[in-house]
């Protein structure tokens, strides 16, 4: 979500950790989404911008390519950041206890 034309530290970047789960229970799936969305976010944020705006360019999306960029240097332009672990797994396998894990 961009505020204006121009690079503005309100401007909010969601990054999202998926993990999804078909066929059986797997009582780690929480942890292991949450665990990687803070782990691996700094390393592969910036590699995601990069592919995300490489995509954008060579689709001709050359304006959103370029609203993507202000996201690329957050010393020179901070921003907001939101980390969103998000978990799609079989309903009739899913138990609450998978969230127990946070639970202390």
């Amino acid at each position: 979500m961009c505020y204006g034309d121009k690079p503005n530290k309100d401007d909010l970047l969601v990054f999202c950790e998926v993990k999804t789960r078909e066929n059986g229970g797997d009582k780690d799936v929480v942890k292991l989404a949450y665990d990687g969305v803070l782990n691996d976010n700094t390393t592969r944020l910036t590699n995601t911008l990069y592919l995300l705006q490489y995509a954008l360019l060579r689709d001709g999306r050359v304006d959103e390519a370029k609203k993507l960029g202000r996201f690329s240097d957050p010393y020179e332009h901070p921003y907001r950041k939101r980390l969103i672990a998000f978990i799609v797994h079989e309903e009739r396998n899913w138990t609450n206890g998978y969230l127990q894990v946070f639970a202390r």
